[in-house]
């Protein structure tokens, strides 16, 4: 009895394994199958993609669309006020001209061109001038100064020869002329020096350094 009990449950036992090898043989054909149909719809979908992405740059390869792309980048330049940004305009209205020459469209494209190259070059006259003001306060700042350091070293060498106090009035109201013409150059060329570029802050050095009587 006791033997029989333990061939049955030898039995069972042998049941139970082969049951799960089988189920665990089934959901790994399920999980494959799935797999394999996951990778297949992925295919298929990047194929998709791929063809509307070719088709897109199909529809997107005319001259209206660089057109419209070289204006987008115009009114950014209108808004920015830089010839930076100007420029990259340019080189996309310059694209259109370049793939598009016999397009109606190309016309347009080099119009606006020279309208942007005329901006650029006014842009360009208005800093050279500004940038001239700025040198010719300095110069005016720089040679009154030099006048007062001038009276004064005059003043010192007369100053034994005439009344001392007459001279000195005289002297110090003209000294005072110059002192105020100076400072209103210096102050004025400071002022224009706030909207013109300045490289290397050469202007800016040149500015500070105007009614220093050191440098006269």
């Amino acid at each position: 009895m006791r033997r029989t009990s333990i061939v049955v449950s030898l039995l069972l036992a042998v049941g139970l394994s082969v049951g799960c090898d089988h189920k665990t043989e089934e959901m790994l054909a399920v999980i494959t199958k799935e797999r394999d149909e996951a990778k297949n719809a992925l295919a298929k979908a990047q194929a998709q993609i791929e063809k509307l992405q070719a088709e897109n740059l199909q529809l997107q390869a005319t001259p209206r669309f660089f057109f419209d792309q070289a204006v987008s980048e115009e009114k950014t330049a209108d808004t920015a006020h830089t010839s930076d940004a100007d420029r990259v305009a340019i080189s996309k209205f310059q694209e259109v001209v370049t793939r598009f020459p016999d397009d109606p469209l190309a016309q347009a494209a080099t119009e606006n061109i020279a309208k942007l190259n005329k901006r650029i070059s006014e842009r360009d006259l208005a800093i050279q001038k500004a940038q001239g003001e700025v040198l010719r306060l300095v110069k005016t700042c720089h040679d009154a100064t030099a006048t007062v350091q001038r009276i004064s070293d005059n003043n010192m060498l007369m100053a034994d020869r005439f009344n001392r106090l007459a001279i000195n009035a005289n002297a110090l109201l003209e000294s005072s002329r110059y002192e105020r013409t100076a400072e209103r150059a210096k102050e004025k060329a400071q002022a224009l020096l706030q909207g013109v570029p300045d490289p290397n802050e050469a202007l800016s050095q040149k500015v500070d350094s105007c009614d220093n009587r050191d440098e006269q």
